[in-house]
């Protein structure tokens, strides 16, 4: 989607959260697997591929 409105995001944009700052996220926003499933419906196949969001895999 992101490039499809012309934006190229560089590695240097990208933010890797630490493990506390997952555990925090998941104590605000709870279980985020379908957002997360949804998001990798969107995206090529490629970007899930062997993971638990694979398209090969049913939920």
């Amino acid at each position: 989607m992101i490039f499809k409105l012309g934006y190229v995001p560089e590695e240097s944009e990208f933010y890797e959260l630490t493990c506390d700052q997952y555990k925090y996220y998941f104590e605000i926003y709870g279980h985020t697997d379908e957002k997360l499933r949804y998001a990798a419906s969107l995206l090529p196949s490629i970007f899930s591929k062997d993971t638990p969001y694979s398209r090969d895999v049913e939920p």
